[in-house]
């Protein structure tokens, strides 16, 4: 049985910054250099007349930059020059991403947004947020730039990652196809304060599966006595009677099996879900129907006992994450190899 709930998802912003390893290790000076080599019109002698330094000063500095290939012989811009001076502006321009927070240690997804203007959002405690997945034995904490560092290795291995570049720097045109730039490029996040909460449909499944949220539902649990009154004369034959038992969902109206309900629902649920009242009474006429059925001798005594019970729905994590790919605009998310199985790595 699948359920359709609206529960709230919460995205974190953060802001990513791109890292080269060769830029990383120029100083501020030979980063200048770079930049503004890259106007038009600035050759190396009037770089050289508008700084403090001299021509012996930038000499240190000029041998090493023609060393890396930046510059030529005469002091001017390579191609991977002009491509390190366009990358250093890129470097200077960080961009902002939202990202989910319902992670687990156990799986890599995350789904990362690049903007939100076009989504609806809730305010914090009109919905039931979907929670981080911690799990027994797992660290209390877990880091958020860890996650989003795997995502990258997954970029990078399935060849994603020049679009996603692309996707946070539409200026930088098609410099992230230079495969010995993009070999050298990293992505560095820093986690923000802001937060929002996005309204997202789940399918919940009555099926558990391992690395799931769980929810509970209110189900009606109904155990039928038939026996003969005190008063009954001893000659009248005593018919033994089975107990009939039966639990309907409050919620579905179905007719569930006494094995898939219990006293207090799974204690790792996050939420509840409390049925309409028209949910209530289709699920009370489904049950008489089939009270009704059952065959009764008519000098009979029939006693009922109701009480209430709880059964669970589960959203696994890669049925999750495949929806919120299909239904939000979303950097790709990890795919797991162990998908079938119903768990995430």
């Amino acid at each position: 049985m699948e359920i359709e709930v609206k529960v709230g998802v919460r995205f974190r912003q953060f802001q990513v910054s791109l890292s080269h390893s060769q830029l990383d290790q120029l100083g501020s000076v030979s980063r200048y250099v770079l930049v503004a080599l890259a106007q038009e019109g600035v050759d190396w002698l009037q770089l050289v007349s508008v700084t403090t330094l001299d021509e012996f000063s930038l000499k240190p500095i000029r041998d090493r930059l023609i060393m890396l290939r930046y510059l030529d012989v005469g002091g001017q811009l390579t191609s991977l020059g002009r491509s390190m001076s366009q990358l250093l502006t890129l470097i200077e321009s960080p961009q902002h991403v939202w990202v989910d927070e319902c992670f687990s240690v156990r799986n890599n997804k995350v789904a990362i947004l690049k903007d939100h203007t076009g989504l609806s959002k809730v305010e914090e405690g009109e919905l039931d947020l979907l929670p981080p997945l911690r799990g027994i034995n797992m660290v209390k904490e877990y880091s958020q730039v860890s996650r989003l560092k795997k995502a990258v290795d997954y970029w990078r291995m399935e060849e994603k990652l020049v679009s996603t570049l692309e996707l946070l720097w539409s200026e930088a045109s098609d410099m992230f196809s230079n495969y010995s730039i993009l070999n050298e490029i990293d992505l560095e996040f820093k986690q923000l304060k802001e937060t929002i909460v996005v309204p997202f449909t789940s399918t919940f499944s009555s099926e558990k599966v391992h690395s799931s949220w769980g929810l509970n539902s209110p189900a009606l649990h109904c155990v039928r006595h038939a026996s003969l009154d005190p008063s009954i004369p001893k000659f009248i034959p005593n018919l033994e009677d089975t107990p009939f038992i039966q639990s309907v969902c409050l919620l579905t109206g179905e007719l569930i099996d006494d094995t898939h309900v219990s006293d207090d629902g799974d204690s790792n649920a996050f939420a509840e879900i409390e049925p309409l009242g028209e949910d209530k009474t289709q699920a009370w006429n489904v049950l008489h129907s089939k009270l009704e059925e059952i065959e009764t001798v008519s000098y009979m005594n029939i006693n009922l006992k109701f009480t209430e019970k709880y059964r669970s729905f589960y959203l696994p994590v890669s049925s999750f994450y495949d929806e919120i790919e299909n239904d939000l605009d979303v950097f790709p998310v990890h795919k797991s190899s162990l998908r079938k199985q119903g768990a995430m790595q």
